[in-house]
């Protein structure tokens, strides 16, 4: 993201890597689990939503693609991003919650520390330098 300096931009993935692989031990499973990269896209919504306040969603639901896109494939991301938990699976669904705020959690103590509390510094585009 231009607006971002990189270490923050940095800083982003290695927290979204971090969840990725503890979602992945938990799985205990060589195949993709799509609740687990519903657990992941909810968790990446929260860990950059203090730095889409007040934008438009849509910008928002670009940078969370392009975050995601970064350790899963495109089809997984775009299933991810329409997902929902399957009726009666309540351990999914009572996750996503907790998982979000975590996420906000670490999203709003990067902001602070790269950006500042008082929001001095904006993002200036919101695309993703794709690697």
């Amino acid at each position: 993201m231009s607006g971002l300096s990189q270490s923050l931009v940095d800083e982003l993935n290695q927290r979204i890597s971090a969840v990725l692989v503890s979602l992945e031990k938990r799985q205990q499973t060589a195949l993709p689990d799509p609740r687990c990269d519903l657990l992941l896209a909810t968790y990446v919504l929260g860990l950059t939503t203090p730095f889409y306040k007040g934008r438009p969603p849509e910008q928002h639901l670009e940078a969370i693609r392009n975050y995601l896109v970064r350790v899963m494939p495109s089809e997984r991301v775009a299933e991810a991003l329409l997902a929902t938990p399957a009726d009666g699976d309540d351990w999914y669904t009572s996750s996503l919650d907790p998982i979000e705020a975590i996420g906000r959690k670490d999203g709003h103590a990067l902001f602070v520390r790269y950006v500042g509390a008082d929001r001095t510094a904006a993002i200036q585009t919101n695309t993703l330098d794709r690697k």
